[in-house]
């Protein structure tokens, strides 16, 4: 019985009551990983297909009827 009578009060006293902050924030920040993960995938993939698009054009690799074709498939 004794053994557990400091450790009731702990969790009420925790940071002074603000203890509910840090998980709070630990959520937010994995939220905002997520988000930040998912942007990143969907504009690199549109980006790097329309660069990849644009070298071969500039090299003359394609024609403009065909590079216009391409770009409003990928738009």
């Amino acid at each position: 019985m004794g053994y557990c009578y400091g450790l009731s009060n702990y969790g009420a006293n925790f940071m002074g009551g603000f203890g509910w902050i840090m998980p709070l924030l630990f959520i937010g920040l994995i939220g905002l990983g997520i988000y930040f993960i998912t942007k990143s995938n969907k504009n690199g993939k549109n980006y790097n297909a329309l660069d990849t698009l644009n070298h071969e054009y500039a090299k003359g690799n394609i024609s403009r009827e065909e590079y216009l074709e391409r770009k409003n498939d990928l738009l």
